[in-house]
């Protein structure tokens, strides 16, 4: 399987044959794509909550798009700042325990 960048999003191709590619299926444009070398990095964008971060960077995302879990306008909006950052805190948190578990498996 290779993973091809499409404007319509992230393109899933099966190359097992090179002379013969099959396209397998897209995610459309649910997520962020980072292509280094033959390397792509993906970056969900949508479903993702404190809740789901663990699955997310364990399943293989190199980052997460974080909307209204993580910018709370009527915090923003009455000066509460301090929960915008304590919410990116625990985020910050989530990953590095998600990836700290990836790299010591119990």
């Amino acid at each position: 399987m290779a993973p091809v960048g499409s404007s319509s999003g992230l393109e899933i191709v099966d190359i097992t044959n090179p002379a013969l590619p099959v396209h397998k299926g897209s995610n459309g444009n649910g997520g962020s794509v980072f292509v280094s070398g033959s390397y792509a990095y993906l970056a969900p964008t949508g479903g993702v909550s404190l809740a789901t971060a663990r699955d997310f960077i364990t399943a293989g995302a190199w980052a997460l798009g974080v909307g209204a879990d993580l910018v709370n306008t009527k915090a923003i909006n009455s000066g509460e700042r301090e929960s915008v950052v304590a919410a990116a805190r625990s985020y910050v948190t989530a990953v590095r325990e998600a990836r700290r578990s990836m790299s010591n498996p119990q």
